[in-house]
């Protein structure tokens, strides 16, 4: 019965804005807590050593209210934690039987622990005394029924003294003992609630096996990716124009975006899929690449176009032309001889008419083929 009863007053504590971290009914749970393992030399050898194995005690429940949470445990411990600004939950401390105008009633004994950061409400050293305040004026109030209560009436026993001693029952880790010395603050409220079960709404007792225990779902924190865009712009639970606006967020979007389209200089040449890469490679004749990427554009240079014909006068003006060296598609041609030599990229003007090794001889046709060397006309012969 004290775990309904416990849902019923944190409805009534929930409702306050400085409330992080809120459970119904706990219960002390114990669990084997292992050693620290310590890292120690001893002559020159490298040995570990684990201390001895505790067991530690916590309240647990299984109905927290954790907006910090973001796993899916429904079972959460509530030792005192610096992030929040309150953690509250209730004690079971039994049911007496009690009597009210000749009938059978029920009496809930409850203690509502509260732990407090200052240091997350401004500072404010008598924080706990308005929050203690606040608490017995929403827990007192005319009789109500819910459910399977009925006549249900509230009311505030005692309020014990402050301190770690609130925490007695609980063996706490050596880290969160810290939080139990100030600026962190503690108090708790005795609260005996009177009133009569309805037997109309008792739930029979179902016999039925099951293969798997679901816990119940959690009142945590979700994360962003976590809220459909539906969820997102439900006009009574989600945000609001102003968020749901272009700068904040945009519910429109989602989904693969179409393939692109891939011109140069206005001709199609490739459609890659949504998220892919298309490589086009620019290379001129030979294979190679050419190019580079400026100011927005790729940019190809073409070289100056060069005379593939070296004319020299005669013979005596060629070998002058020490310092003209004839690329591969470069002619040099002597006038006064009719030769013509052919550039090789290494050798000058000059070297190659010194040291002919190549050459080209004007021929003419006429009932023959006629070859002028050096002035002199010759007749070809071609033995077959």
């Amino acid at each position: 019965m004290n775990a309904g009863i416990a849902e019923l007053l944190r409805d009534r504590i929930s409702a306050f804005a400085y409330v992080d971290k809120i459970a119904g009914l706990v219960r002390p749970v114990s669990f084997q807590r292992a050693g620290e393992l310590t890292n120690y030399e001893i002559a020159g050898r490298q040995l570990t050593a684990q201390a001895q194995s505790k067991v530690v005690t916590v309240p647990i429940a299984i109905d927290v209210d954790d907006p910090l949470s973001c796993d899916e445990a429904a079972i959460l411990d509530l030792v005192p934690d610096e992030r929040y600004r309150t953690i509250v939950y209730f004690e079971d401390r039994g049911v007496t039987i009690g009597e009210r105008q000749g009938r059978g009633t029920r009496v809930s004994h409850i203690r509502l622990v509260c732990w407090i950061n200052t240091t997350k409400l401004n500072g404010n050293n008598f924080a706990g005394d308005t929050i203690m305040q606040d608490f017995e004026g929403a827990l007192n109030g005319a009789p109500y029924n819910s459910d399977a209560f009925l006549g249900i009436r509230h009311r505030v026993e005692s309020f014990p003294a402050k301190g770690p001693g609130l925490f007695g029952q609980y063996t706490y880790p050596e880290g969160v003992r810290q939080y139990l010395m100030w600026p962190f603050d503690a108090f708790a409220i005795d609260i005996a609630t009177e009133y009569m079960p309805n037997p109309a709404c008792l739930v029979p007792v179902d016999v039925e096996d099951v293969a798997c225990w679901t816990p119940p779902a959690t009142k945590r924190r979700r994360n962003p990716n976590e809220f459909t865009c539906e969820e997102l712009t439900d006009p009574d639970t989600g945000l609001t124009d102003e968020q749901l606006g272009p700068d904040c967020l945009n519910c429109e979007g989602g989904g693969p975006c179409d393939d692109a389209t891939v011109n140069i200089n206005g001709v199609e040449v490739a459609t890659p899929a949504s998220g892919a890469t298309a490589n086009l490679e620019v290379v001129d004749q030979d294979g190679n690449q050419i190019g580079s990427f400026v100011a927005g554009q790729w940019v190809v240079t073409i070289p100056e176009e060069v005379d593939n014909i070296l004319p020299y006068a005669d013979r005596a003006a060629a070998l002058a032309a020490t310092g003209v060296t004839p690329a591969t598609n470069q002619f040099v041609v002597v006038t006064d001889t009719g030769r013509t030599y052919i550039g090789n990229g290494v050798a000058t003007v000059a070297e190659l008419v010194a040291t002919p090794q190549v050459m080209l001889l004007p021929v003419r046709e006429d009932g023959g083929l006629f070859v002028t060397v050096e002035g002199v006309e010759y007749k070809l012969q071609l033995n077959g």
